[in-house]
């Protein structure tokens, strides 16, 4: 029997656009309180140990997530920005390599990007491909381009 493995990776991109005045009786200053960076929440819904690295997308190494089967981590961006994803996904002790997609945050004192994106692996009987999206080397994903 032949197995695939899909991945699917799901972006909700939200934009929250909230913030709490509190303001002084008569002449005391006035105060602004308000929440100034995005936010993006990566999840792993599969059985597989996932390392998600985030890079800047001119280059450049902003974090790197670690998600155990059945988990979450929350990343905090402070600035607007394009990000890439690299993501290694192992089970058993056999590890792939994927080139993972782009997206965008926007973090000023305005507005702020609250984000999930959610990797979930099946095994399909249908053949054609690995659908963990561009599989790459262990040395690209070791890079931080």
């Amino acid at each position: 029997m032949k197995y695939t493995f899909l991945f699917i990776a799901t972006l909700l991109f939200a934009i929250s656009a909230s913030a709490q005045n509190y303001f002084g009786d008569y002449d005391l200053p006035t105060y602004t309180t308000q929440k100034s960076n995005a936010t993006m929440t990566f999840r792993n819904q599969s059985g597989y140990h996932m390392t998600v690295k985030i890079l800047k997308l001119q280059g450049g190494l902003y974090s790197t997530v670690t998600l155990p089967p059945y988990s979450s981590e929350t990343v905090d961006f402070y600035s607007s920005a394009t990000y890439k994803m690299k993501i290694k996904a192992m089970i058993s002790g056999r590890a792939s390599y994927h080139k993972g997609g782009n997206f965008s945050v926007t973090s000023t004192s305005e507005r702020w990007s609250q984000g999930e994106i959610t990797f979930k692996i099946t095994v399909s009987k249908h053949g054609g491909g690995s659908g963990l999206g561009p599989t790459i080397s262990k040395k690209e994903f070791e890079s931080n381009i």
